[in-house]
């Protein structure tokens, strides 16, 4: 799931007196935005290059 969406629907708890409250805020939810950003930046680097390392790796060891 989403991390935003996950945020989303767990943004608000319930106070001791029974109130709703939000947690975190807009600033929490641009933060896990940015965290997203960034694992789907490594995922994306890190799968463009298997087919490069994989080659290397197999060079290396003596596999065709």
């Amino acid at each position: 799931m989403n991390p935003v969406l996950l945020y989303a629907a767990n943004c608000e708890e319930e106070t001791e007196r029974g109130h709703v409250a939000s947690v975190g805020g807009t600033t929490g939810a641009i933060k896990l935005v940015a965290v997203d950003e960034v694992m789907t930046f490594g995922w994306v680097f890190c799968a463009s290059t298997l087919g490069a390392a994989t080659t290397i790796i197999a060079s290396l060891l003596g596999l065709n």
